[in-house]
């Protein structure tokens, strides 16, 4: 499989809350030297994606730059809501597992976690096609 192929089924496990099973080299097919830099970038992307806070991120900072208090509060409480989490947290794991979309993903990660999308960064550097 190709390294876009890995990525994406990291999203797939991770969005099925199954991101166990890149643990298992007969359900995660990669390179066996690459093994360790997959399930960090799972371990990293599976803490990215479970605390995605969208009023976390630079986007909604560069969003609300200039704005009201009053436009602020309101604008993260709509923000909040668990249908709105849930669609941000759906597109930051899908930007994370695109290979064409990880840099634009670094905007939407909680700001908090940037040090985890280095390392991610990192391993994924590490991988190849197999």
């Amino acid at each position: 499989m190709s390294k876009e192929q890995l990525l994406r089924l990291i999203g797939s496990l991770i969005r099925a809350a199954d991101g166990d099973l890149v643990n298992k080299r007969s359900c995660f097919p990669c390179p066996p030297d690459q093994h360790e830099y997959y399930k960090t970038v799972r371990d990293c992307f599976q803490t990215m994606y479970r605390e995605a806070d969208y009023t976390k991120s630079n986007a909604f900072k560069k969003e609300i730059a200039g704005k009201s208090d009053s436009l602020i509060e309101m604008k993260a409480k709509m923000l909040s809501a668990p249908t709105k989490r849930q669609a941000h947290q759906d597109k930051l794991l899908t930007q994370l597992c695109d290979l064409n979309e990880i840099g634009n993903a670094s905007n939407y990660i909680n700001i908090e976690h940037e040090p985890l999308f280095t390392k991610a960064a990192q391993n994924l550097a590490r991988c190849n096609d197999a």
